[in-house]
């Protein structure tokens, strides 16, 4: 019994130590943003991030547009980790570094290449 105690109390101390980052609400995200930076390696490499747009509404369905081409579907909040899965493709996922009342920082990694792209509500 004083094993079962001690290991108890082990793991909880030690669970303690390594709490899971804390989940951004859903309805953070809501309303529409726009592209206001793209950085590239933490450099900015002068893409047009304006021509991104995302829209997030309350019933867990989004858009996305770049330029001329888009997409939609539903989306996901687990912790930090943004989930999207558009009409007919496998889910994606990026990290939302950062999101304020007004501006959204999303840490990207494409083919190995670390982007962040930070959006602005309209």
């Amino acid at each position: 019994m004083r094993i079962l105690t001690v290991l108890l109390v082990v793991s909880f101390l030690f669970t303690g130590c390594f709490e899971e980052k804390a989940g951004i609400p859903m309805e953070a995200l809501h309303g529409e943003w726009t592209g206001a930076s793209w950085l590239v390696k933490g450099e900015d490499v002068g893409r047009d991030a304006s021509a991104v747009t995302f829209e997030f509404n309350a019933d867990s369905t989004y858009s996305a547009g770049m330029g001329g081409s888009g997409e939609a579907g539903v989306y996901r909040m687990e912790g930090n980790k943004l989930y999207t899965t558009a009409k007919g493709n496998a889910e994606k996922n990026v990290e939302l570094e950062k999101v304020t009342t007004d501006s959204i920082f999303m840490n990207m990694n494409r083919q190995g290449v670390l982007e962040t792209l930070i959006l602005v509500k309209k």
